[in-house]
């Protein structure tokens, strides 16, 4: 019987990589083809005000960003401060990313981890930072040499890892609720697209590319709900038009009390390439395998191939759950 492959987002709160990837390949064998390394000690994006906090050319700021979770304090230029000299230090992803696949290799070596899987390594776009720590005003300044540090670090990691073996997953949270209107933003739409069809080509061919789609999880709860998968289906098919090299995947996220045609209809309407994955994040623990086969049988009918995830990383989850919900992944993996 074929099962539907599954999808780790990115963070998984157990106590090292090591027991991510041994949890992984232990209860999802033959399931998943990419392997994070859980980001165990990072926080998303929270990792990032160190990094704003110790650049030179910049000084806190009276604004602040809100969510439904975290608030976050905006940085300004320093008076007098050219934006395009602004140098940011390390970002945080090379050391880790090199560290965890060191443990993936060996893990593969050893036979743990299926021989023709990759390490995943997932990053914020640029706009989660601009939002998050950022004065409003400045963001478009700040914005190049933002990206420069960034791109930085995927060209040290992909230097460091064989690109055979490794994949890059773009976190795309604040594109998504900008273009939706539900935060404050220095871009269009088209702009919004623009960029993310640019880090997608960054990328380097030889490495599998994805696009992890959200509306925002901080609190463990949407910042605000999708009414459909309308808006994702049309960045998704951008995204297979415009980038220039092959997508792997595309995931989105289905809220819990979603089951019906309306939600999941849009996806009829979904052109991506051959080629590219689809997961919907649609496993939530709370309402176990019933839920599942709800939203699963929903979606097949405008869908038929798609695997099984959740809607964003487990970072938030007491690590308690994360093991049953594995678990359950496997079991809903065969429906």
């Amino acid at each position: 019987m074929t099962r539907r492959k599954v999808h780790l987002v990115g963070s998984v709160p157990l106590a090292d990589n090591v027991e991510v990837f041994h949890a992984a390949a232990k209860y999802l064998p033959g399931l998943v083809s990419r392997f994070p390394d859980g980001e165990v000690g990072r926080r998303w994006i929270m990792m990032q005000r160190r990094v704003a906090a110790e650049c030179p050319q910049l000084e806190p700021a009276a604004s602040r960003s809100y969510t439904p979770g975290p608030t976050y304090e905006h940085f300004q230029l320093k008076a007098g401060v050219d934006p395009a000299s602004v140098v940011f230090p390390p970002l945080g992803y090379i050391e880790p990313a090199v560290q965890s696949y060191a443990t993936f290799r060996d893990l593969r070596a050893k036979g743990v981890l299926p021989q023709e899987s990759r390490f995943l390594v997932t990053f914020p776009t640029p706009a989660a930072f601009l939002w998050c720590y950022i004065r409003p005003d400045q963001r478009a300044a700040v914005e190049g040499s933002y990206l420069r540090r960034l791109r930085q670090e995927v060209d040290e990691i992909v230097d460091a890892i064989p690109n055979e073996d490794l994949a890059i997953q773009w976190d795309t949270v604040h594109e998504v609720l900008m273009i939706e209107g539900a935060r404050d933003s220095m871009l269009s739409p088209e702009e919004h697209i623009d960029r993310l069809v640019a880090v997608g080509n960054y990328v380097p061919a030889a490495v599998e590319l994805g696009y992890h789609f959200c509306y925002g999880y901080a609190a463990r709860k949407h910042t605000i709900e999708p009414s459909d998968t309308g808006l994702l289906v049309d960045i998704a098919n951008i995204l297979a038009e415009r980038v220039a090299r092959p997508i792997g995947y595309v995931h989105m996220p289905v809220p819990r009390d979603r089951s019906d045609d309306a939600f999941f209809g849009p996806l009829a309407r979904l052109r991506l390439d051959p080629g590219t994955e689809l997961y919907l994040g649609l496993m939530h623990l709370t309402d176990g395998i019933e839920g599942a086969a709800r939203r699963i049988s929903a979606a097949v009918k405008a869908v038929s191939r798609f695997g099984i995830s959740t809607e964003c990383g487990l970072g938030t989850r007491p690590p308690e759950t994360i093991l049953p919900l594995l678990k359950l992944h496997a079991e809903a993996a065969a429906l």
